[in-house]
């Protein structure tokens, strides 16, 4: 699940030193948003509570940093959008709002590249908007064909209360786009654990599985499955605030409940170089796949989307290659 990242241990200057208490971002769009605050006003840390005006921000550096952001997330920003609360944490609630579609999951194309081997992402970011994609494919290169699958409750009101459910709903729109193999999946955090049950759902159907790579995945360290008899959850009516809440809450469970079955195809698992691997019963996929590659990529569990996100890309490029 999305943490909230501990602030740096870069000295302040005084101006940032008598703000108040320090929120730091909790989710990768909100890290992005406070590296450009950072270069753009020349302090730091900058939390997303802070306003940009207040800090010094005038309108020409507020135009500078939205054509920034524009290039940066692959979509047009209404300079309006700092009038209202010209804070991090508005930004990014309404770049969210604007993004969310209600309606089924659907296949989101971010880069077309080749029609061969294209790469379906499921970003697991129902906080953020999973806007850090659109680098993550630059990085890939522009021949590589990137499409994500938001995840439920960005992609649409529904949620389906288990991992299996949410893997067998976005399986049809996957396979409206693409009705057959070879398939090239991945996705991070909760995303890669609907992949992984993706993948497995489509091998059973005797689909190939060309790549599987999981970024930052958790993996249940119970014997036995649970059994959720929760019902679809409808987050339409609730509030944006209230419907992150419950979100996480349903997220939670969802993956701390699921159970992967053996799964006879290739698994790449790439871990943050903060995170607990092999040397845990939690991360060790190979209780589940005899044929798993795993690699470790630099920073953090939200800090590898973004900071290092070139160094993510060089690693998924290398699990893309078919194998020898």
């Amino acid at each position: 699940m999305n943490q909230a990242l501990e602030p740096s241990g870069v000295s302040a200057p005084l101006g940032t030193k008598i703000r108040g208490v320090y929120a730091p971002p909790g989710d990768p769009l909100q890290i992005l948003l406070v590296e450009l605050w950072e270069d753009s006003l020349g302090l730091r840390p900058v939390g997303i509570r802070d306003n940009f005006f207040e800090l010094g921000g005038d309108s020409l550096l507020a135009a500078d940093m939205l054509m920034e952001a524009e290039a940066l997330l692959g979509m047009e920003i209404s300079p309006d959008i700092l009038l209202a609360d010209a804070t991090i944490e508005q930004m990014a609630a309404a770049l969210i709002a604007e993004n969310i579609a209600i309606g089924k999951p659907r296949v989101v194309e971010v880069q077309k590249g080749s029609p061969h081997g294209r790469f379906f992402y499921l970003h697991g970011d129902f906080n953020g908007g999973g806007f850090y994609c659109v680098n993550l494919a630059k990085h890939l290169g522009k021949d590589q064909g990137f499409y994500t699958l938001p995840p439920h409750g960005l992609a649409g009101p529904l949620v389906p209360p288990t991992i299996g459910e949410m893997a067998a709903d976005q399986l049809k729109a996957l396979t409206e786009f693409q009705p057959q193999g070879p398939y090239r999946l991945g996705g991070h955090c909760n995303g890669a654990l609907v992949a992984f049950d993706m993948a497995r759902q489509l091998m059973l159907r005797g689909e190939k599985v060309e790549s599987l790579i999981l970024i930052s995945p958790g993996l249940a360290a119970l014997p036995t499955p649970v059994v959720n008899c929760s019902a679809v959850m409808d987050i339409s009516p609730l509030s944006l605030e209230h419907r992150r809440k419950a979100l996480l809450e349903l997220y939670w469970k969802a993956c701390v409940d699921y159970f992967p079955q053996p799964y006879s195809g290739r698994i790449s698992v790439l871990y943050s170089a903060d995170e607990a691997r092999e040397n845990h019963p939690k991360y060790d996929w190979k209780r589940v796949a005899k044929n798993v590659d795993v690699h470790t990529v630099e920073g953090g569990h939200l800090t590898m989307l973004t900071k290092h996100i070139q160094g993510l890309a060089q690693h998924v490029k290398e699990c893309l290659q078919p194998a020898v």
